[in-house]
């Protein structure tokens, strides 16, 4: 069983295995026609498009990050910005597909470059600002929103991040989180462990 999200349908859909092998193992390997013709309705493939398929994203193994970073604390400026931040996530979530939020949070990375090396000066005090934020407006079950809005407000303090959705099976539970490199921003190596990722937004 395959796993896809389908950011023009805000939801994932799950394949056998046999119709997903030629959609994500063999870059290029053609599709088959029957394949081929149900990614194209569900429009995971554009007319024109050479068809071929994409590999799963390569992350490696995850590192939590320094706890000196952790121990940061917050401004009351940071704080602020980090509510108005999740409060405006939070209405383009219900007001925005979410190939739209995704597109726009791709191009904000584009923008910024792709630095290797990490500023933590700059990323240390913006998690700072959001776990005090969280702490008093959000529940636990809402990872996307936190994670497209620390996302947002790292790209806008130059600061080029990942983010990552991921699945599980057995029961069936989706994830998200934010990553620079290989360092995890908002989230713990025990929790990410448990999903495999499906898609990176860089």
């Amino acid at each position: 069983m395959a796993i896809f999200l389908d950011v023009r349908q805000d939801r994932y859909r799950a394949m056998s295995w046999e119709c997903a092998r030629p959609l994500v193992c063999a870059a290029n390997t053609p599709i088959p026609p029957r394949i081929a013709d149900r990614a194209r309705d569900l429009g995971w493939i554009v007319e024109g498009s050479s068809g071929g398929a994409r590999q799963p994203p390569d992350l490696g193994p995850a590192e939590e990050i320094d706890p000196a970073i952790v121990a940061c604390r917050s401004s009351g400026l940071g704080v602020a910005g980090a509510w108005w931040l999740l409060g405006a996530i939070r209405f383009r979530l219900a007001t925005q597909p979410l190939e739209r939020i995704l597109t726009t949070a791709s191009a904000a990375n584009r923008k910024v470059g792709s630095a290797t090396l990490p500023c933590w000066s700059t990323i240390a005090p913006t998690l700072a600002a959001f776990r005090s934020a969280e702490r008093y407006v959000l529940a636990r079950n809402t990872c996307l929103l936190r994670s497209l809005a620390l996302h947002e407000a790292l790209a806008r303090r130059g600061v080029a991040a990942s983010l990552i959705f991921g699945v599980k099976l057995q029961p069936f539970e989706a994830h998200c989180w934010v990553q620079h490199g290989r360092t995890l921003l908002n989230d713990t190596v025990e929790r990410t462990g448990l999903f495999v990722p499906i898609r990176v937004v860089q």
